[in-house]
């Protein structure tokens, strides 16, 4: 009997635990969402279905805030869990669809639009993937056929008029895509899937002007979107507008946290120009605290300017190292090599490695340090290290193919230069350097069918960003 009281009483206490980690979570969502902090909203919603997963709009919800963050498989996994705990909601269903083409898995996203046909015939996302799915696999009739039913009865849908965009670049109607979107555009000047859309074509097209135009006018509606000002500085800069550029990044610094703030500044590294702008990030660094100064020291590093990395470190680059002080001495401990004292700069970064041997600031300067000095098969452990901590980063796999060459080991620098053209797709530092190689080592010939790959890739991701 006692027993059996327990299991009661503990039960119960374990439903209004439940409850109470639910009524906190909620609460914590509200105040992230009164304040704007996406992040904190995210945060707060995955304690909310932590607490309480069989409510339908607290994944709903979930979704939502993963599509803003560009979370897309975190995005699905939400919105997912949501339809199954709410099968005939329409909207729901919706969005499920859109994401799951998006993923590019035609099958499943044409199942997905079947399902919402049931439910909701006359919902967009139907004719839109039905739209999609016949495109991608090239019936441009199909495509056509469902992007008028949707301007049917929707003349001036967003999203129809970036599928009929679309439908026009895969016919090579590439002036013919722009004005379709210009004039939507034209009509609706807040439309912003056609500006993005706008944005990417020319992107493709390479016409700077028009790309840093469209993503300025982008950036007035979604002024907080960061990867959008970063579009626009790499647009400005490639138009030739340095100074224009230097404003649109010095706006953006203001209030940009350290992750913010190397992609901000990476145009300026991509393209060799960042000591264009390096006194103005000197004087950021000066007035920041933290990982944000952090992350100015390290655009530092990158602008070749180590006087000015110490100035921002040496007060936190503190004896013993720890995990505090870790990426402050990696970066002070570089800077001092580059101004002549390489042993004490080597030591201190070994002394980083030995505490931390994950630390990629620290690895990628020993590997510097190391390859200078002529000793290229320990550099190249390190960038090989450093690649497995930074899969994405094009400027390590160049930094691997830079010690390969140096260390006269031609057919791994080859090897190197396809695998990150492989692997980052449709990045032009890494184009132009495997270009560059295969000028000067294999001709014409083979440097004309790399660019027609390299087009093959932008192509696709421009695609991707239409669905």
């Amino acid at each position: 009997m006692l027993l059996a009281s327990c299991v009661a009483l503990a039960a119960l206490a374990g439903c209004q635990s439940r409850q109470d980690r639910a009524g906190e979570a909620y609460q914590r969502y509200q105040a992230a969402a009164a304040a704007g902090d996406l992040s904190g909203v995210r945060q707060a919603l995955l304690r909310l279905v932590s607490a309480d997963d069989t409510v339908a709009e607290y994944w709903a919800e979930l979704g939502k805030v993963q599509l803003q963050l560009g979370d897309y498989s975190a995005a699905y996994e939400a919105f997912l869990h949501a339809h199954e705990l709410d099968p005939a909601n329409a909207s729901i269903l919706a969005i499920l669809t859109q994401i799951t083409l998006r993923s590019g898995n035609l099958e499943q996203a044409e199942q997905r639009a079947r399902e919402l046909e049931i439910v909701a015939p006359e919902d967009p996302a139907v004719r839109l993937t039905f739209g999609y799915v016949a495109l991608r696999r090239g019936d441009i009739e199909e495509a056509n056929r469902q992007a008028d039913l949707l301007l049917a009865s929707a003349p001036y849908e967003s999203s129809a008029k970036v599928l009929r965009a679309r439908i026009l670049l895969r016919s090579g109607e590439s002036q013919q895509a722009i004005d379709v979107l210009r004039e939507q555009v034209r009509l609706q000047p807040s439309d912003e899937p056609s500006l993005r859309a706008l944005l990417s074509i020319y992107e493709f097209r390479e016409l700077w002007p028009d790309a840093a135009a469209t993503a300025s006018h982008l950036l007035r509606l979604q002024p907080a979107d960061g990867q959008l000002r970063a579009q626009l500085i790499e647009s400005e800069l490639r138009a030739g507008r340095a100074l224009v550029a230097a404003q649109v990044t010095i706006e953006g610094l203001k209030s940009a946290n350290a992750t913010q703030i190397e992609k901000l500044l990476y145009p300026w590294v991509a393209l060799g120009t960042q000591r264009e702008i390096a006194r103005a990030v000197f004087k950021f660094g000066k007035a920041a605290t933290g990982a944000r100064r952090e992350a100015f020291a390290r655009f530092l590093i990158a602008a070749n300017q180590p006087q000015w990395v110490i100035e921002l470190t040496q007060d936190a680059a503190t004896l013993p190292i720890n995990p505090t002080n870790a990426v402050p001495n990696a970066l002070y401990g570089l800077a001092m090599a580059r101004i002549g004292q390489r042993a004490a700069g080597l030591d201190r970064l070994n002394q980083v490695i030995a505490m931390d041997s994950s630390n990629a600031d620290a690895i990628r300067g020993r590997a510097e340090l190391r390859s200078a000095a002529g000793d290229h098969r320990l550099a190249i452990e390190d960038v090989q290290r450093l690649i497995t901590l930074e899969r994405q980063s094009a400027q390590a796999r160049l930094m691997l193919a830079r010690i390969y060459l140096a260390a006269g080991l031609p057919n791994d620098t080859r090897r190197t230069l396809w695998d990150a053209f492989h692997e980052i797709t449709a990045d032009r530092t890494i184009y132009v350097a495997l270009r560059n190689w295969l000028l000067r080592t294999e001709g014409n010939d083979a440097a004309i069918r790399l660019s027609k790959e390299f087009e093959d890739q932008r192509n696709q991701r421009m695609a991707r960003s239409f669905a």
